[in-house]
């Protein structure tokens, strides 16, 4: 009868996740926590859940346009995954999205990020979905160069300088800056 009809058989084994597609800004059936409850009515054709593909995991990241011309298909990244403390996982920019993304747009109107995929290496971890990670993306790569700490270069007038110790005397010393990171 109808109880037959309305099993539901995994194609595969795997995590079982809720469907919590939000339309709206409600979630699944008009309850906020996106999950299906029992006595819900269900429509056919409806996704109740689904079961994702571990083998190969992906990290989704927003990159601000102001940085965003630095990104590039094939880049390699590293992840550091919550739950995996100590590992940094590898991984390649494999796709940068064509239009800036403002779904946040009722927070900051002006907030424009582009949604980049990053698809990780293929490691043997059981990583789960949904789980936040932080991605270092390398966006350039510097050889032979003397690095200092952002902190250490002194500009006045359009010049750049550190401060050298000669002789037992600190001087200003000019210097040119090539490619500039978050710390050196």
């Amino acid at each position: 009868g109808q109880r037959e009809k309305c099993k539901v058989f995994a194609p595969t084994q795997g995590f079982v996740v809720y469907f919590g597609g939000e339309v709206g800004g409600r979630g699944f059936m008009g309850n906020n926590d996106g999950q299906i409850r029992e006595g819900a009515t269900v429509h056919e054709r409806q996704v109740l859940m689904t079961l994702p593909d571990t083998s190969e995991m992906l990290v989704v990241v927003r990159v601000h346009e102001a940085k965003s011309s630095k990104l590039a298909l094939g880049q390699r990244v590293s992840v550091t995954v919550e739950g995996v403390p100590g590992r940094a996982l590898g991984g390649s920019v494999t796709k940068i999205a064509q239009l800036a993304d403002t779904q946040n747009r009722w927070l900051n109107p002006d907030l424009k990020e582009y949604e980049t995929e990053i698809t990780l290496d293929t490691v043997d971890l059981p990583l789960k979905p949904g789980v936040t990670a932080v991605a270092e993306i390398l966006v350039d790569t510097v050889e032979d160069k003397l690095a200092v700490p952002v902190q250490a270069i002194y500009a006045r007038g359009g010049k750049r300088f550190v401060f050298r110790k000669q002789g037992g005397v600190v001087a200003p010393a000019e210097v040119k800056l090539g490619a500039i990171g978050a710390e050196y």
